[in-house]
């Protein structure tokens, strides 16, 4: 027998609608990328990550497609446990640095509340990073449970104070977790203008003698040719 040509059937407007959103299908997207960079400082990621990758992945299922509010849900929760995964390696440091000259080092302590060793990298970025130059340092290994105290050094650009995110990265450079803030400020150009004034007020007080003395010589010299 001859053998028949199959048709297939056209993708129709109707099914396409039905198809997963692309903001749902990216929120799925930008989850995973997170999960990367969790197994991408564990020490061991095998007994953490599998999980989360495959209710990821179930949650991209077609079997969704009619149940838009309980897929929401269940992406939520994996979300959300996940973020609390993640932030178990955290900076502790905040607040104020300021350094005596327009450079220093900054103080940074960095918590691992997780259940085993994390190796993780920082960068500090300035607002605007402009003002800033610090150069990121790399291969911080901290024990499950412990606490890891580091200085990195800055250099600060004028005088008004500068927010800095203190960040985390992954081995491979990426941006691990929410970064924390500090400020950071220089004395040093207060110091300059300092100078700057007392020096423009140490001339003021030279042309302000100079001319008294004139004056004194003037009022004597017309005295004695009296």
């Amino acid at each position: 027998m001859p053998r028949a040509d199959r048709v297939r059937e056209p993708y129709r407007k109707a099914a396409r609608a039905e198809e997963l959103p692309t903001q749902y299908l990216q929120s799925v997207g930008k989850a995973q990328a997170k999960v990367e960079r969790l197994a991408a400082v564990l020490q061991d990621p095998s007994t953490v990550v599998p999980p989360f990758s495959e209710a990821l992945l179930r949650s991209e299922s077609a079997a969704w497609r009619p149940e838009p509010t309980r897929r929401a849900a269940l992406l939520a929760d994996i979300t959300a446990e996940l973020a609390q995964r993640v932030a178990l390696v955290h900076v502790l440091s905040s607040g104020n640095v300021v350094f005596s000259g327009d450079s220093g080092r900054v103080p940074v302590t960095i918590a691992n509340d997780s259940d085993q060793e994390v190796t993780v990298g920082l960068s500090l970025i300035g607002h605007p990073q402009a003002r800033l130059v610090s150069a990121p340092m790399t291969d911080i290994a901290i024990a499950p449970g412990h606490k890891v105290s580091v200085e990195v050094d800055a250099r600060v650009l004028g005088s008004e104070p500068l927010d800095v995110d203190v960040q985390l990265l992954t081995p491979q450079g990426t941006p691990y977790g929410k970064p924390s803030v500090i400020s950071l400020g220089t004395t040093a150009y207060a110091r300059a203008a300092a100078w700057v004034m007392g020096l423009a007020f140490a001339g003021l007080a030279v042309f302000v003698i100079i001319g008294v003395v004139r004056r004194i010589r003037a009022a004597r010299d017309q005295h004695v040719g009296r």
